[in-house]
């Protein structure tokens, strides 16, 4: 999805920290901006092939080419996430306990995600294109249960992953930091390598694929963040551009050619080289685009209901040529991100402080009940 993933502050535990001048203090801007670019991305993807499946054009085509790049979003999101929960989890030096980052993780994933899905639902019983749906699939996707997480918000499939990747992080979290995320890139890798070694294995594909392996690429960019901070000093501009072209390049890659090789790779160049230029972000655009970054979680659950109704109010109307196809692709994003936004505000960052708020009390009790 994602993400959030991503997503510092007991409001939102997937925004990492630094920037003093950033919107918020605790803030690292350039993470929250590429978050943003990672969630328009999709969205631009999801919003180009809609249309053009309306004129009958197969997914495959429709996904061909420049705007193919527009799936690295989801690349991006892991990178990010497997560096941000470092970063919050490992702040004082000291990680903080399993069941509280997993307290923090279900708040932050699943109550908008249930609300949301429970949107889709109705919304397409009111369009006249119900899901058909059991009572157990409908729970299973609610529970990102992996091979139905897709089933209500096509995107949730990478939540899973999101999901699992927590599971295995929290574990580790017991460990201390350098051993901890040394524990999680083995039994990773072994896992991956055992999916490529045994075909009996891949009937778990979630934890076999190669995806997890972007986790482990941010976890390492938020342990060398937290370490040796220097080591970001020479990406830059170097890495980002790189990153970016390696990612434009990617789409024309054979489809055999690993993931994390075609798109983790050239994501952590984004990520790490857009984290090194962190101090020339400082104006009110920037600002403006951070401040996105946090609808970007909502942007990336709610815009695939939002370009079907879209499409169907608009799309009888374009005219099917190159240029009117892309004004339209854009439009509707760019709707997308306005209405999310909105979304965020008025509905997402209020529940989520008062669910932190109530995560907050229940912790100080047990802790003066320790301290007594």
């Amino acid at each position: 999805m994602a993400e959030r993933v991503a997503e510092a502050g007991e409001a939102d535990q997937q925004t990492p920290v630094l920037a003093p001048d950033s919107h918020r203090s605790s803030t690292i801007l350039s993470v929250q901006i590429a978050r943003f670019v990672a969630a328009f991305a999709v969205t631009l993807f999801h919003s180009h092939g809609s249309i053009l499946l309306q004129f009958g054009i197969s997914s495959e085509e429709a996904a061909a080419g420049l705007w193919k790049i527009g799936a690295s979003g989801v690349h991006i999101f892991f990178v990010i996430s497997g560096f941000v929960m470092v970063l919050t989890s490992y702040r004082d030096g000291q990680p903080i306990l399993p069941q509280t980052f997993l307290k923090r993780r279900f708040l932050r994933i699943y109550p908008i995600y249930w609300i949301l899905a429970f949107v889709y639902l109705t919304a397409h019983i009111a369009m006249g294109t119900p899901y058909s749906l059991s009572g157990g699939e409908v729970a299973r996707a609610l529970a990102l249960y992996s091979s139905d997480a897709s089933l209500i918000i096509g995107p949730g499939w990478t939540l899973a992953y999101e999901v699992y990747f927590y599971l295995c992080f929290a574990i580790c979290l017991m460990f201390g930091m350098t051993r901890g995320l040394v524990i999680l890139t083995g039994f990773f890798v072994a896992s991956v390598a055992a999916g490529m070694a045994f075909p009996a294995a891949k009937a778990f594909h979630l934890a076999t694929n190669g995806l997890l392996l972007e986790f482990i690429l941010g976890c390492w960019a938020g342990y060398a963040f937290l370490n040796r901070r220097e080591l970001f000093g020479w990406v830059g501009w170097p890495g980002l551009v790189i990153g970016i072209v390696l990612l434009i390049a990617s789409a024309w890659l054979p489809e055999k050619v690993p993931a994390v090789a075609a798109w983790g790779v050239p994501s952590l160049l984004i990520v790490a080289g857009a984290i090194s230029l962190e101090r020339h972000l400082r104006g009110p655009i920037a600002r403006a685009f951070a401040l996105l970054g946090d609808s970007s979680y909502f942007l990336y659950l709610s815009h695939i209901l939002l370009l079907d109704v879209f499409i169907l109010i608009f799309a009888p109307q374009v005219g099917m040529s190159v240029g009117a196809v892309t004004a339209m692709a854009v439009a509707f994003a760019v709707g997308c991100v306005v209405i999310s936004h909105a979304g965020h505000l008025l509905i997402e960052a209020p529940m989520l402080r008062v669910l932190n708020r109530l995560l907050k009390r229940r912790r100080q009790p047990a802790a003066s009940l320790r301290s007594a």
